[in-house]
């Protein structure tokens, strides 16, 4: 596809700068350019009825210019979006196909749409209206990213057979284990391969380098013994197709889901880009730190990673909406202490367990929230963490299941001048001196000690947590007057600290 033949030159010129000033893809280009030869043709088809007469497909844009461009209206935008939604064909080679864009789809149509009017009303200052400026994008559904667990991955690369198994083999243990995007794949060239090492060339034209596991050098070294050399402009390619030539998109999609029919797998909800999604999950439930999976993603922010895991905000542990994965987010021994509990547990599926490795005293984020995780002691000696929890308005001290602040901790908090708003702590059934836990005689020496260093003020809510039974939160005033309270004859295990 060369757009520079068929683009009028408003569009060109937008083509242009995406590609040579901004750095973006060919790939990603040519996108840009479908997008809006597409919404170019719907425009003119539906204010000519003329052309009516002839498909969609067959209108040619190159006479459209600035007045064109500068003459849509938002009426036309919203009803080009109805188009995309109902009656655009989601398959135009195919006579049987839907039709329909789902919403990421018309998201990312409008997402072009808002670009090329940006261009032109920012960047080159051509328009002073710009339609698109107001408009909100489609709703998009947040789902869960589709992947593999680890037995079925296992399941996938053993089931590898026939006359390009090396081949195979070696692409599906990279996608598996590096997370490339299949354009990635595609492009990669003999001269990439660095010991190692794979140099990789991803989004942007950014290239970063990806560190082999010993299964990725096996297949690697495999199937290079049986690589034939070949002659002609593809000769440096990694992976190639049985006519010679650089393997396609298409040709890595088809083995991909002919491999995985062969293991047993749903070929219909899988694609190579879940095999990446695989490789970030299983990373994640294996310890690897979130920016590290960042890095071998190559993903530019880090929302981008978090994005793929749907972070939602929480302090250590949260449990997904479907409740069948859970995100922890812990030290070393928050990890090994939750996983000591719940493997004696023979219903839980520790694939749907993902891990996140924090350290105290760094700051990390979820969504708009900022957690800095600060050091405490469960009166066992055994470490724990507890967070400061920032929104932008309101800062909270929050414990969930720790016990002892160290004077590391509290030197911390003084140092860095922090005012807590709200202040959550825990204790051991509600006892004056606790076990594993702080006692509320030793809550109200926090409480003390956080107001001498003007940490708390008389305004600051102070709450105490009952662990070890279900909760009930209450505001507590006057530690010093507090009683236990027990309610309710059918759970007498329920707890609730109120004002005596």
């Amino acid at each position: 596809m060369d757009y520079r033949e068929d683009s009028p030159e408003i569009l060109l010129d937008f083509l242009s700068y995406h590609e040579t000033i901004k750095a973006h893809s060919q790939r990603t280009v040519d996108e840009y350019y479908l997008d809006l030869r597409n919404f170019f043709r719907y425009l003119k088809w539906t204010r000519d009825p003329a052309l009516q007469e002839q498909p969609m497909e067959s209108v040619d844009v190159r006479d459209v210019d600035l007045t064109f461009v500068g003459s849509v209206t938002l009426t036309e935008i919203y009803a080009y979006m109805s188009y995309l939604s109902r009656d655009r064909v989601l398959h135009p080679n195919s006579d049987r196909s839907a039709k329909g864009l789902n919403p990421t789809s018309r998201a990312r149509k409008l997402a072009t749409i808002r670009s090329f009017y940006g261009y032109l009303c920012n960047k080159v200052h051509k328009l002073d209206r710009n339609p698109v400026k107001d408009i909100d994008a489609p709703k998009l559904k947040k789902t869960l990213p589709r992947y593999l667990t680890l037995d079925e991955s296992i399941s996938l690369l053993e089931s590898v057979d026939g006359p390009n198994r090396e081949r195979d083999l070696c692409i599906l243990t990279l996608f598996l284990n590096c997370g490339l995007r299949i354009s990635e794949l595609i492009g990669l060239n003999l001269s990439d391969v660095h010991e190692d090492a794979l140099r990789v060339l991803g989004k942007g034209n950014k290239v970063r380098m990806v560190y082999l596991n010993q299964a990725c050098l096996d297949t690697l070294r495999d199937y290079l013994a049986v690589r034939r050399p070949i002659t002609g402009p593809d000769r440096d390619a990694l992976f190639l197709s049985a006519r010679s030539q650089r393997i396609s998109r298409s040709m890595v999609n088809a083995l991909v889901k002919k491999h995985l029919s062969q293991a047993g797998l749903d070929s219909t909800q899988y694609s190579s880009h879940k095999l990446r999604h695989t490789a970030a999950t299983l990373m994640l439930q294996n310890g690897v730190d979130v920016r590290a999976v960042q890095e071998v993603l190559g993903h530019e922010h880090l929302n981008t990673t978090e994005i793929c895991f749907r972070l939602r905000e929480m302090a250590s542990v949260i449990q997904k909406k479907d409740k069948k994965v859970m995100e922890i987010y812990g030290n070393d021994a928050v990890r090994d202490g939750i996983m000591e509990i719940i493997a004696k547990d023979p219903h839980v599926d520790l694939t749907r367990m993902r891990f996140h490795r924090i350290q105290k005293f760094e700051p990390f984020r979820i969504g708009h929230l900022k957690f800095t995780p600060l050091k405490a002691y469960h009166k066992l000696d055994e470490e724990a963490l507890i967070f400061v929890i920032e929104d932008g308005r309101s800062t909270l001290l929050y414990a969930n299941d720790t016990g002892v602040l160290p004077e590391e901790t509290l030197d911390f908090i003084e140092q860095q001048n922090i005012k807590f708003d709200v202040v959550s702590m825990d204790t051991c059934r509600g006892t004056l001196d606790g076990d594993t836990h702080m006692g509320i005689r030793e809550n109200v020496e926090l409480r003390e000690r956080l107001r001498r260093m003007h940490a708390v003020t008389p305004d600051t809510e102070y709450y105490l947590v009952v662990v070890f039974c279900h909760i009930m939160l209450q505001p507590v005033k006057d530690l010093a007057k507090v009683r236990m309270l027990y309610r309710w004859e059918n759970h007498p295990d329920i707890i609730t600290l109120l004002p005596g």
